[in-house]
């Protein structure tokens, strides 16, 4: 199916209140400032598509953190309102409410051009449900929803759906709203796009780098992809327990997936089905314990890892493979690991993929990251602008690429 949808470049938006999902805004807070501001600036694309086209008002709404419907000052969005107001050099008006009569005083005929950010929705139980002692979710009472959802929905003409991130929510600000014109943002364009790229008759060569420390966690992702891709790189704790399972290699400490183990067979023929290459680092660097101050040892796949050892990252070997298959794809998708990237001796192997990733993105290969600690990743190594894409949508974008939620997923995008 396709999942292309209607967007804000598709309707007229001359003099109308637009009503904007942002994107959830978990960006780091310190002493009331933003301490990395990538999330606010893939925002701004649709705020400045919007300012361009001569609209009454855009007034937005958004999450920061999980306030389960409680008022936390320190999950205020109140900074963010701060960093729009730097970034766009322009008055962004703060509300310090989501919903109520100082929101509709502000909304209701603002001075035409105004932008306006509410408070976090996620102060009010009705955005998400209440949350237990157990963790579990409770839906609030019917009547007290459509209060809130009535009292979001009437404050504009237009809703822009620009939340990709949480776009497979029970969120009342991502599906309950009744605004008549319900149209995506461009940053949910971009992600949309950007995973059509990857599902929708991708360019070929597609090579796919696949992390993570559970085999089963990855399985939907393999079997949706394999019939589309041409070589499948597996790294960190995924080729340990590969090269244990097929190669009998010693890994000493290193993590094995005993259940994951039991499921190579069964990627290894449907692999072979589609002509699939497999690809699975030759050396590694490991450490005596697992720590950052470890003492750091190298080891290649005939002698195995020894003993105690851990395998940390990948080897230079291992790296030089992985970057001819880099090098000569079209298409790639990265979401996993190969390193402790957090700790600066066991970090090369992940640095190094980046810098080939970025080489191919300069030719014109189509790279895009996801994943949540794939992320961490790309911003520990301030590394956003060396890929196509990176999705911010980490549990979105992974539902996509399994496939068996993707229409389930895109027909909530934009109503």
């Amino acid at each position: 199916m396709s999942l292309r949808r209607k967007t804000i470049e598709d309707i007229e938006l001359t003099n109308k209140k637009i009503l904007v999902r942002l994107a959830e805004l978990d960006v780091a807070i310190e002493d009331g400032k933003i301490l990395d501001n990538h999330r606010i600036l893939a925002s701004l694309h649709t705020i400045k598509f919007l300012m361009s086209k001569n609209v009454k008002a855009i007034i937005m709404i958004t999450h920061l953190g999980k306030p389960h419907g409680q008022k936390l000052e320190k999950l205020s969005v109140k900074p963010v309102a701060d960093e729009l107001q730097k970034l766009l050099d322009r008055e962004i008006i703060f509300v310090h409410e989501c919903i109520g009569p100082n929101v509709d005083d502000v909304c209701n005929n603002p001075v035409p051009g105004s932008i306006i950010l509410l408070e976090n929705l996620g102060f009010h139980i009705e955005e998400e449900g209440k949350v237990d002692e157990d963790g579990r979710k409770i839906r609030v009472e019917e009547s007290t929803l459509r209060i809130f959802r009535d009292s979001l929905s009437k404050l504009g003409d237009v809703y822009v759906n620009d939340a990709f991130s949480a776009a497979h929510m029970w969120h009342c600000s991502i599906n309950q709203l009744s605004n008549e014109i319900k149209v995506a943002g461009l940053l949910m364009k971009k992600e949309i796009d950007s995973f059509a790229k990857l599902l929708e008759k991708p360019l070929t060569p597609f090579a796919v780098i696949l992390g993570g420390s559970k085999m089963v966690d990855k399985m939907l992702i393999i079997e949706h992809l394999l019939e589309r891709i041409t070589d499948l790189i597996f790294v960190g704790d995924l080729a340990y327990t590969f090269l244990k399972a097929t190669n009998k290699m010693e890994i000493g400490k290193s993590n094995f997936d005993e259940d994951g183990a039991k499921l190579v067979p069964r990627i290894i023929e449907k692999a072979k089905f589609y002509r699939v290459n497999l690809i699975l680092p030759v050396d590694f660097v490991t450490g005596d314990k697992l720590d950052e101050k470890a003492t750091m040892g190298k080891a290649k796949i005939k002698d195995g890892i020894k003993g105690d050892n851990i395998g940390l990252d990948i080897g230079a070997d291992s790296l030089k493979k992985i970057s001819q298959s880099i090098m000569k794809s079209k298409t790639l998708l990265w979401t996993g690991y190969p390193g402790m990237f957090e700790w600066e001796v066991f970090s090369k192997g992940t640095e190094g993929l980046i810098s080939w990733i970025s080489i191919a993105t300069k030719k014109g290969t189509t790279t895009v990251a996801c994943g949540k600690d794939t992320i961490k990743c790309i911003e520990k190594f301030k590394a956003f602008h060396k890929f196509t894409h990176v999705s911010l949508g980490s549990e979105a974008g992974m539902l996509l690429l399994e496939g068996w939620l993707v229409g389930w997923l895109v027909g909530r995008i934009v109503g």
